[in-house]
């Protein structure tokens, strides 16, 4: 019995409480990116990028952050008439006075005025307004909440079985 409470000593509790807090982390993203792509028309990828688990002592953080994305990271495509553009799954629309630049249409513009110039950019929703959905937000924490209390007893288990 000794021996099993010795090999709670403080270094070992706190890798367990880290490797845990990771993983609850690892899977509230997971989750968030699969919902979030079930809304809007982004790559799972563009998500992942601009949300790195920081990880910082026993805390283990997801750190989203972005500006506002250029359309392209969305469903745009373009057409004769202008840019359609295409946010969330089952809406879209043409976007009034746009076009694109360069022959594979990469770069979408819209002219603010009746005139040549000026142009601007077109973008969408940034990175942490996508991570910020309400549906989004309860589901992260469910399921971090759920994988970390699960993790956390299969490390204190292995913890004990190794001791």
């Amino acid at each position: 019995m000794e021996k099993t409470l010795a090999g709670f000593a403080g270094d070992k509790i706190a890798a367990c409480i880290d490797r845990a807090t990771y993983r609850g982390a690892l899977h509230a993203r997971k989750v968030a990116i699969k919902q979030i792509r079930s809304i809007y028309t982004i790559k799972s990828g563009e998500l992942r990028s601009a949300a790195p688990i920081k990880r910082s002592g026993l805390v283990s953080t997801i750190d989203i952050k972005g500006p506002f994305l250029p359309v392209e990271h969305y469903r745009a495509v373009s057409r004769a008439k202008g840019i359609f553009v295409t946010i969330k799954k089952g809406s879209g629309a043409l976007v009034h006075m746009s076009f694109s630049k360069g022959g594979n249409g990469g770069v979408f513009r819209k002219r603010i005025g009746p005139e040549r110039y000026p142009i601007e950019g077109l973008h969408g929703p940034a990175v942490p307004q996508l991570y910020g959905n309400k549906a989004v937000v309860e589901i992260m924490e469910q399921e971090g909440m759920r994988v970390y209390e699960e993790r956390m007893m299969h490390e204190l288990e292995r913890l004990v079985g190794g001791a």
